[in-house]
């Protein structure tokens, strides 16, 4: 059988819009959980959701100027990538928001816009600054120091390296987790999440962290993974999540969230809501090291 090879270019594009939708959900993450985000978004005007757009794009071209997600810019690259970088967010955010049932097509076209816009703005951000935060060569241009790191990850045993990644996954999830864990967002958001939502959550959260670490160019090493139990693609991005919410039931439970008397539905509820972001904090702790 043949296999199929995309093109250099559609390749290339699709790792700098990965690559930006990764960016986007790890800065922006903690503000899709913040409930003054959604009260202040269903109420706003639409001179303030126009405003928000044009501040959203302003931002993003001052940022794509200077990084961005792109490797390389056209003429107007820093405009087009502005307006990428926007689009991203936007996406983003409804799909998030819909997985967490915070927008519904029983509401108001204008009050689920104006939410919508409200977290476009931190996720566009954080997709116009992903090659600042996770900066790195492309495969073809590899640096002195990628190449010493793969030597370096060559030498240590695949033991070693799994020990590394679960550890670097535990310490990510803590640091987002630890921060949303104690909110008031976690059993409001539970207790209004239909079995779909739940079943959304799942796959996007599973999505996106694979997309974090494997999809989007950030890990200099994610393509170069020894054979092991943690060291495939689908097995990492399995074995993470389960860790991610293993802690994030601990968490719940430190912060009395949650207790073994509370119905089973509940607690697991709880469990998948938090788990999406401290996922996403552990494949943020995996690219990081």
């Amino acid at each position: 059988m043949t296999k199929t090879h995309f093109p250099p270019g559609w390749r290339r594009e699709s790792h700098e819009y990965l690559r930006g939708l990764s960016g986007a959900f790890l800065l922006g993450i903690p503000l899709l959980y913040t409930m003054e985000m959604w009260w202040i978004g269903k109420y706003l005007t639409i001179a303030h959701q126009l405003s928000l757009l044009g501040f959203a794009l302003v931002i993003n071209y001052a940022l794509a100027s200077v990084g961005g997600f792109r490797r390389s810019k056209a003429i107007f690259g820093s405009l087009e990538e502005a307006l990428d970088a926007t689009a991203i967010g936007a996406i983003g955010a409804t799909v998030v928001l819909a997985c967490l049932n915070r927008i519904s097509w029983h509401e108001p076209f204008g009050s689920n816009l104006g939410l919508i816009l409200l977290q476009t703005v931190p996720l566009s951000i954080g997709a116009s600054v992903s090659n600042i935060l996770f900066a790195r060569t492309e495969n073809g241009d590899e640096d002195e120091n990628f190449s010493h790191q793969h030597q370096r990850a060559k030498r240590s045993t695949v033991w070693q390296r799994t020990l590394t990644d679960v550890g670097a996954t535990i310490a990510g999830a803590v640091i987002i987790g630890f921060s949303i864990a104690p909110t008031e967002e976690v059993p409001m958001l539970a207790n209004e999440l239909g079995w779909l939502h739940e079943v959304a959550i799942v796959a996007i959260t599973l999505v996106l962290t694979y997309a974090i670490v494997f999809a989007s160019g950030f890990d200099p090493q994610g393509e170069m993974q020894d054979h092991g139990i943690f060291q495939h693609p689908i097995s990492e991005t399995t074995i993470s999540y389960i860790i991610a919410l293993g802690l994030s039931f601990v968490m719940l439970m430190l912060f009395d969230q949650i207790s073994l008397d509370d119905p089973l539905g509940s607690i697991a509820s709880q469990v998948l809501v938090l788990g999406l972001p401290a996922a996403i904090g552990g494949a943020a702790g995996r690219v990081a090291i």
